[in-house]
């Protein structure tokens, strides 16, 4: 397979309310807040299925700790179990919301669902239909809600040639950041990796599109007024080893806006 595709995403905050003013008096505001993350989170899962994606990148805070549930823990588990009847793998980084010391799955997660270790980095290699290793995910999760040390600069080089992917939950401020200090010039810099997903900053941005390619997914659905517009995550084709195309698709159900 030269050609496949895979979509990046994180900060689901899974469970999370959101903010609308005056939603105490409108029921139908309520049960939109109570879902919008359950939805968004959704409308990923879909837009893997509709595009033939290979595998889903979550890259950190799938749960928000504060507002965590049972609920919260069956839905992900049921879309783990959907995406791996459509043959959908999913590669799950725990952030500083849901890191791996706290992170408990009440369910059982389906064989097609990877959550990277704390203690050391791991790298994951997918495989084709046909058995051909066609990609490596490298990364490493949260042990607890403050990482601060430069976990990127452990993460060992993928054996073999293939497309390399690193994952990592990063503010991508040097020095004393609390959230794995780092820098654009050091994941530019790194000639292990093709494409850097990050996640932690609730906007999408291309920091970089030549090799290696380094982007923030944002998060799928904006949880106040902070948060504005679209929210969701990319879709990402890869041909012969090298990034060909990069799509931002919406998921959030709901969009937070400043009319003047």
């Amino acid at each position: 397979m030269s050609r496949f595709r895979f979509i990046h995403a994180a900060d689901i905050h899974l469970g999370s309310l959101i903010s609308i003013d005056g939603m105490e008096a409108r029921p139908e505001l309520q049960e939109l807040c109570y879902k919008a993350t359950y939805k968004a989170f959704d409308n990923i899962c879909q837009l893997a299925v509709k595009s033939e994606a290979d595998f889903i990148l979550l890259s950190g805070d799938v749960y928000d700790q504060e507002y965590r549930s049972v609920r919260a823990n069956r839905f992900f588990a049921d879309c783990c179990k959907m995406l791996d009847k459509a043959g959908i793998q999913i590669y799950v980084l725990a952030g500083n919301h849901d890191p791996v010391q706290e992170y408990r799955e009440m369910f059982k997660l389906p064989e097609n669902t990877y959550v990277f270790s704390a203690d050391k980095p791991e790298v994951y290699y997918f495989r084709d239909k046909q058995g051909n290793t066609v990609a490596a995910i490298a990364g490493q999760s949260y042990k607890s809600r403050q990482a601060a040390a430069p976990l990127h600069l452990n993460y060992p080089e993928p054996e073999g040639e293939m497309f390399r992917i690193a994952m990592l939950h990063t503010q991508l401020e040097p020095g004393n950041s609390k959230y794995i200090p780092s820098s654009l010039g050091e994941l530019a810099g790194n000639s292990f990796f093709d494409y850097w997903a990050l996640g932690h900053i609730h906007k999408p941005m291309i920091l970089r599109f030549e090799k290696p390619a380094v982007l923030y997914a944002g998060t799928p659905q904006g949880r106040d007024f902070g948060e504005q517009n679209t929210g969701g995550c990319w879709l990402i084709e890869v041909d012969r080893k090298k990034v060909d195309s990069v799509t931002y698709w919406a998921t959030s159900p709901v969009e937070y806006q400043s009319i003047k």
